[in-house]
């Protein structure tokens, strides 16, 4: 299968936020037209450096293997933004492998294919320069020889009208996307699903357990490798533990075709439901469910989550869940989440993953399962951004009448908060 960029635009730039082994970065990929060309990557780690890092971003074309790289030597210490610009001596496939490597956690590894297209001329560019130039030439014409005689004049009048109304009629076609015929259509109506293999691996020169990631084509078997970014990331990943109370939202880092690895924290050992939400290119959002075997033996099960209306505790915020009306079967509900520190509201909440928050609701079986944005719109931008207020909303109408585990997600000054919380919902 071809990939057309990961759904960064050529000419334009996308963010997406992956895990590289111990290391949450987030990543924007400028995207030139033509070549050669300058490609900009920018990587910032998502929290402090512990030990001194370098940084390294190597593109290889796919067909060619031509490849150019830079390195960056970023020391311990707050996180900052490192720029990579790099030049392509051609047009195609590239794959551009970021990798971060630092004295106290070793190595992470992201790759992301992208595709460098040739600059073209529109289809109707030509045509409309000829009538242009046509319409130009009858002004002038009439312009320096108003005594013409009258078979001239008819001329004249003739071919004004004539380019007068080619130029038009191109320039509405070009204006008009709908009227655009140069533009191939694609049918996402039998668009093939993915099918998904999770599965434990375990990194022997880190020590480091990984949760390794297959996709494959629900038609083909062949790997898949066209996933979109989608909200600013290529693959989000929910782990869910109902016996442990585990919760985890982490993005996986792409390393090769279909294939995505993350770093496994210490985690109770249980039986978790494995939720992958990804974006293939000209289709919609799809999400696969299954069941693994993971974790470690001497980690600790958590809290069971508190009832709503609920305040918890989270490092130095304290965060207040409530529901503004019972909740009822198929009756949309308002939880509203309130955050202070030290008995002050905060000053703003962070946009993560584009958003002021996220939401995760499951039901005790696992058949249900809901991933909500918080109330407001989105924002895509590589730098940090902050909304004023310490409050956000989420609105949900829950389909059963049981008792369901919720978790929210907020960012505040950089710390993601995730607030396990529960809610009964009401026949």
């Amino acid at each position: 299968m071809q990939v057309s960029a990961h759904g960064i635009i050529a000419g334009g730039a996308r963010v997406l936020d992956i895990q590289a082994g111990s290391y949450p970065l987030r990543i924007e990929v400028s995207v030139p037209t033509g070549a050669p060309a300058l490609l900009t990557a920018k990587v910032w780690p998502q929290r402090d450096l512990a030990g001194a890092t370098q940084l390294s971003l190597t593109a290889t074309h796919q067909d060619s293997q031509a490849n150019v790289s830079q390195q960056i030597n970023v020391p311990a210490g707050p996180r900052m933004i490192s720029v990579f610009d790099v030049t392509l001596p051609q047009t195609g496939v590239w794959e551009l492998r970021i990798q971060i490597h630092d004295t106290a956690h070793g190595i992470g590894v992201v790759t992301v294919p992208i595709t460098i297209y040739p600059n073209s001329i529109p289809p109707l560019t030509i045509p409309m320069f000829v009538a242009v130039a046509i319409l130009a030439l009858v002004l002038f014409s009439t312009t320096i020889w108003p005594e013409a005689r009258p078979w001239v004049r008819v001329a004249q009048a003739h071919s004004f009208t004539a380019s007068l109304s080619i130029t038009v009629v191109i320039g509405l076609l070009m204006a008009w996307p709908n009227l655009r015929v140069d533009i191939p259509t694609v049918d996402t109506t039998t668009r093939p699903y993915f099918v998904t293999q999770a599965s434990q691996t375990r990194d022997a020169q880190r020590n480091v357990d990984q949760l390794q990631i297959l996709v494959n084509d629900g038609s083909t078997g062949l790997p898949v490798d066209d996933i979109m970014v989608h909200h600013q990331a290529l693959m989000h990943l929910v782990l869910i533990d109902p016996v442990s109370h585990t919760f985890l939202h982490i993005h996986p880092a792409r390393v090769s075709a279909g294939r995505y690895i993350v770093d496994l924290p210490s985690i109770a050992r249980g039986t978790y439901d494995v939720a992958i939400e990804i974006e293939r290119a000209n289709s919609g959002s799809q999400m696969t469910h299954q069941q693994v075997e993971i974790g470690d033996d001497t980690a600790q099960a958590l809290p069971a989550p508190s009832p709503v209306p609920a305040t918890v505790q989270a490092g130095d915020y304290t965060v207040t869940v409530q529901a503004t009306t019972p909740a009822r079967v198929g009756v949309p509900v308002e939880l509203q989440v309130t955050a202070t520190r030290a008995g002050q509201p905060v000053a703003a909440l962070d946009y993560w993953l584009g958003m002021r928050g996220h939401m995760i609701v499951r039901n005790p079986n696992g058949a249900i399962f809901g991933h909500i944005h918080a109330v407001g719109t989105m924002n895509d931008l590589f730098e940090p951004v902050s909304a004023v207020g310490n409050k956000v909303a989420f609105v949900y109408a829950f389909p059963t009448a049981e008792p369901y585990a919720v978790w929210v997600q907020i960012m505040i000054d950089g710390t993601l908060l995730t607030l396990p919380v529960q809610i009964t919902v009401l026949p």
